[in-house]
């Protein structure tokens, strides 16, 4: 560090801005602190600005795009493009034909922040980098879409579902009526509580960590009652359908240019009747909570008074709050108002909390389930039903143009790869090596008419097989059953299909329940196959 330049650009420059947050930063201190409270990008070093080797006129240059960020942009935003631009900017601005030779080894996102620092400084008014941002916007990598990704796109049913029944069992393991002492919220099994109802909220609103690290409790109002904000349409609000629910106010993630909780959704979210009870018991528990804290603090309050001053409260709040000492209920109100930071916690820990909650997957071995994971899906499956781009964005919080990309894809194809991917193992096994007809290496696979529909790798492990739908219904998904191409898949489909109905009327126990069950699996797999069969076959004829 230079402390000789820093004291120069002290005296020439004005030396604070004022972050997005409402923090004053000094921006020729050594580090930039953006938020009050540890959370994404709250804090990160800036000392390798004052290297020597920078020229003045680059150094003003970068000040400017940074502070732009730092006083438009959220600060996880910020430290991202401080990070992704910092190891080719520790000299200075290099010259454009040295970008133009390093281009092509660059990660996509170091591309993109050197692509977002050239068009910021050209929106600034910097002209002479215009052909620097022309050159990296034209030569960003095409993206690619993450929507069918098996680790980081749209969950299967079944691991969606899964990830829910792991998340509702925790929560009805929870009760709610028990007698609890102060310690109960100075301990993590509060937080794991409250980790739990911010993983419900994520999976039932589509909303994002940061969202519901926002929320305060007078964000959530019964449903026909009003938020009286001027910035939310009365018309947009729930109104009364005659039973006990409540709908909750988000406040968008990514508005630039606004302070943290400026800019609310136009709807507010509505929550069913179960979930919204769970709420209300999760309530009740942070109200005790808060009694037996200021009780503690030497300041007891009745259950009206602390419903009096609750609303401003952090919805999801951070342990240590239960440990702070409150000398009055005055600096209780003070400390927390419609837009105080104060307590809240932050988005990473919400993040971090859905990956412990356990997902089954027959397509990757360690399945995670995060909030873009969820949005992933929902998205997905609401395009594929038919949903418009309002309608997807009015879900999900996301703008239209974003809701838009899942309708534009297509889907047929993309579907069916997306199912085909439950059973990758198999179908990688099946057709690395196309089966025309059974040799003398395996054994056949009879349909009903006695024609051949496929062939057995290993003879004794089929041997032990306790399929209980018999071949050859049976033999289907199977790693050890290779079928042939051009074989009458379909017959054997159309039967199992008859097979389904007859059962599916005939359901008396539950063990009939769970045949049920397999067959209705062994159709998915028939199809499945038949699906891929036409693909090989129509690829061989020519046909795209």
């Amino acid at each position: 560090m230079n402390a000789l330049l820093q004291q120069a650009m002290r005296s020439h420059e004005p030396n604070t801005i004022t972050a997005q947050s409402g923090l004053k930063v000094d921006v020729t201190a050594d580090s930039w602190q953006l938020l009050a409270t540890t959370s994404k990008g709250w804090k990160f070093d800036m000392s390798w600005v004052w290297n020597t080797a920078i020229s003045d006129e680059d150094r003003s240059d970068m000040l400017t795009v940074y502070s732009h960020y730092a006083t438009s942009k959220a600060a996880g935003t910020t430290s991202t493009i401080v990070s992704n631009t910092k190891l080719y900017l520790s000299s200075g601005i290099p010259p454009l034909i040295k970008l133009r030779s390093l281009w092509s080894g660059l990660p996509v996102s170091h591309k993109k922040g050197l692509n977002q620092f050239f068009g910021t400084l050209c929106k600034l008014g910097y002209k002479q980098y215009n052909d620097y941002h022309g050159f990296t916007k034209a030569n960003l990598d095409k993206e690619k879409t993450l929507t069918f990704d098996s680790k980081r796109g749209a969950l299967s049913h079944q691991e969606f579902d899964s990830f829910c029944a792991a998340l509702n069992l925790r929560l009805q393991s929870i009760d709610w009526n028990a007698d609890r002492s102060l310690e109960f919220f100075q301990s993590q099994s509060f937080s794991q509580i409250c980790r739990s109802i911010s993983n419900k909220l994520a999976a039932i609103t589509v909303r994002r960590p940061i969202q519901l690290s926002m929320l305060k409790w007078i964000d959530v109002i019964p449903v026909g009652s009003g938020f009286e904000d001027q910035r939310i349409d009365p018309s947009q609000e729930v109104g009364n359908i005659g039973i006990d629910q409540l709908q909750i106010r988000f406040f968008h993630a990514k508005a630039s240019g606004r302070s943290w909780r400026t800019a609310p959704e136009r709807f507010p979210v509505a929550l069913n009747a179960q979930s919204s009870e769970l709420i209300a018991s999760y309530k009740r528990l942070y109200m005790h909570g808060v009694q037996l804290w200021l009780k503690n603090s030497g300041c007891p309050v009745t259950h009206e008074e602390t419903r009096d001053f609750l609303p401003h409260m952090p919805m999801f709040p951070l342990t240590g709050l239960f440990n702070e000492n409150i000398g009055s209920i005055e600096s209780l109100r003070s400390l927390f108002t419609q837009e105080s930071r104060g307590f809240h916690v932050n988005e990473s820990a919400i993040a971090m909390s859905m990956r412990y909650v356990a997902a089954e997957s027959s397509r990757t071995k360690d399945c995670t389930v995060t909030s873009n994971r969820i949005r992933h899906t929902v998205l997905t499956r609401g395009a594929q039903a038919g949903y418009t781009a309002a309608t997807l964005a009015k879900i999900t919080g996301v703008t239209e143009p974003a809701a838009r990309h899942y309708i534009d894809l297509d889907y047929r194809s993309r579907r069916m790869i997306d199912e085909l991917y439950d059973g990758s193992e198999f179908l990688a096994a099946v057709f690395s090596d196309p089966l025309e007809r059974v040799s003398g290496k395996d054994a056949e696979v009879l349909d009903h008419q006695f024609n051949s529909v496929g062939g057995i790798r290993d003879k004794q492990s089929c041997n032990s097989c306790s399929a209980v739908t018999g071949r050859p219904i049976g033999c289907y998904g199977c790693n050890n059953f290779r079928p042939i191409l051009e074989a009458d898949h379909a017959g054997v489909l159309e039967l199992a299909e008859q097979k389904l109905a007859a059962n599916s009327k005939k359901l008396l126990s539950p063990v009939e329940k769970l045949s049920v069950e397999k067959l209705t699996k062994q159709v998915a797999w028939i199809k499945r196959t038949i699906d891929v069969c036409n693909q090989v076959l129509e690829v061989r004829r020519g046909v795209e």
